[in-house]
C-alpha cells in the first residue's frame, strides 16, 4: 500500500489486485483500478505521479497516474517488493531475502544484502523499516546501517509510512444499552454501522483531534485515544456523578450534568486532578451542549431547551426546542436532538424548525465528531 499526494491510498489487495481507497478509515470503501493488473508490491515513485509495481513475475512495472497502464521494466527481476527510498533509489528485495537497489529504474540491481526482510518501506527521514521472518518490524537508520528490532511491532507482514490521514465528520448515535453506532455528516440519510470498539457510552465528546472523552454507562468518564477500540481507554479520576457532558474549548473545560440536574464543571485535560464543581442556580437540566459559538444549551425535563451566554448567566427559553431528550451541536449554530421517537433531528440554528433524520431511529443519545 502507497498514500497517493491527496492523502488517498493505492492498496493491493489479498487477490494482488489494485485498488484506490479514499482513506484507511473505517468509513469509506475502495474501489478497483482501472487496467489493474495483479501485483504482490507497490510505491510511488519520486515524481509522486508514476506508481511502480512487483508482478506476479516478480519483475517491476510501472504505470503513469491512476488511470494508467502498466509498463514493464526490462531486466527488472527479481524481487518480490519494491520501495522508493526518499533519495530516489530504488529498493528490492528479493525471493532470498537480501536488499537490492538501483539509482534509476534502468540501472542494474546492486547487491546490499541486510538480510533478512519480507518486505521494506522508506521513511522521510531516509530510515528503512523492514518485516522480519517473526512479523516484527526492524528498523535501519540508512541503508546499509545493522537493522535493529522495534518493540511491541509484531505480527504484521506489511507497513506503510503515512504523512497525513482525512478526517471524517461523524454523527455518533448511542443505544440504550451504551453502544456506539456512527454515519458520515455528509450521507446522514445512511444508516447507523456498529462501530466494533465494544465501548458502551451514553455521551461522548472530543477534547482534541485524537482524544475523546466518553461517559459510560456507570456514569463514570473514560478517557480514549480512539473509538474503534477499547484497549487504548482508561477511568478518569473523580469523573463519576454526572450523565451528560460537553466541552467548553474555549475555556478548555468540561461541563457537566450531575445527577441532580444541576450543571457541574472541571479541567479539560482528564489527565491533571480535578474534581467537578457546581455551578450555583444552574437547573434544571437534564442534557448539556456547548455550541461552537460558546452558547450552552440545556435541555429541561420537559424537552424544551433552554441557553445561556455563559455559566454565569441565567438560562434563557428557546423558542422551537421541543421536544428532545439530548442534543449535541451541528455546526456552529445548530443542533441534533433525540426526539421522543428515538429518532434524530437536526436544527441549523436554535431559531430553526427541527428536521428528521433518516435512518436515524433507535438511539438515546447523539455526538458529533471528527474520525479518522
Amino acid at each position: 500500500m502507497v498514500q497517493w499526494p491527496d492523502k488517498s491510498f493505492v492498496a493491493v489487495a489479498l487477490d494482488n489486485t489494485v485498488w484506490l481507497c479514499p482513506s484507511v478509515s473505517y468509513w469509506f470503501g475502495c474501489s478497483q483500478l482501472p487496467n489493474s493488473g495483479r501485483l504482490k508490491s507497490i510505491d510511488l515513485m519520486s515524481d509522486k505521479n508514476t506508481l511502480i509495481g512487483v508482478g506476479l513475475d516478480n519483475q517491476l512495472y510501472t504505470r503513469s497516474g491512476l488511470l494508467g497502464n502498466w509498463a514493464l521494466v526490462p531486466n527488472s527481476g527479481s524481487v518480490v517488493d519494491i520501495t522508493v527510498l526518499s533519495n530516489g533509489v530504488l529498493l528490492g528485495t528479493g525471493p532470498d531475502k537480501q536488499l537490492y537497489s538501483k539509482q534509476t529504474i534502468n540501472d542494474p540491481w546492486v547487491f546490499q544484502g541486510s538480510c533478512c526482510v519480507s518486505r521494506t518501506a522508506g521513511l522521510r527521514d531516509g530510515s528503512i523499516l523492514g518485516i522480519g521472518d517473526d512479523k516484527a518490524i526492524y528498523k535501519m537508520a540508512n541503508l546499509g546501517a545493522p537493522w535493529t528490532y522495534v518493540p511491541n511491532s509484531a505480527a504484521v507482514i506489511s507497513v506503510t509510512p503515512v504523512a497525513d490521514m482525512v478526517q471524517v465528520p461523524v454523527l455518533l448515535g448511542m443505544s440504550r444499552d451504551g453502544t456506539i453506532y456512527g454515519k458520515r455528516a455528509a450521507s446522514l440519510s445512511e444508516p447507523w454501522t456498529q462501530l466494533p470498539s465494544g465501548i458502551k457510552a451514553i455521551d461522548i465528546i472530543e477534547t482534541s483531534y485524537v482524544y475523546f472523552v466518553i461517559l459510560g454507562t456507570d456514569y463514570n468518564m473514560y478517557g480514549c485515544n480512539s473509538l474503534l477500540t477499547s484497549a487504548t481507554c482508561s477511568q478518569v479520576k473523580n469523573s463519576g456523578g454526572v450523565k451528560s457532558i460537553s466541552y467548553i474549548d474555549s475555556g478548555k473545560t468540561i461541563i457537566g450534568v450531575g445527577l441532580d440536574n444541576q450543571l457541574y464543571t472541571r479541567s479539560g485535560n482528564v489527565q491533571e486532578d480535578s474534581y467537578w464543581s457546581l455551578v450555583p442556580n444552574s437547573g434544571t437540566v437534564v442534557d448539556v451542549t456547548v455550541l461552537g459559538s460558546n452558547i450552552i444549551v440545556g435541555t429541561a425535563p420537559d424537552g424544551n431547551l433552554y441557553t445561556k451566554k455563559d455559566l454565569n448567566s441565567p438560562w434563557v427559553f428557546s423558542p422551537g426546542g421541543c421536544c428532545v431528550t439530548r442534543t449535541t451541536g451541528n455546526g456552529y449554530y445548530g443542533l441534533y436532538g433525540i426526539g421522543t421517537d428515538g429518532a434524530v433531528y437536526a436544527k441549523d440554528t436554535l431559531e430553526s424548525n427541527w428536521v428528521l433524520v433518516p435512518n436515524s431511529e433507535y438511539v438515546i443519545s447523539v455526538a458529533g465528531s471528527l474520525l479518522y
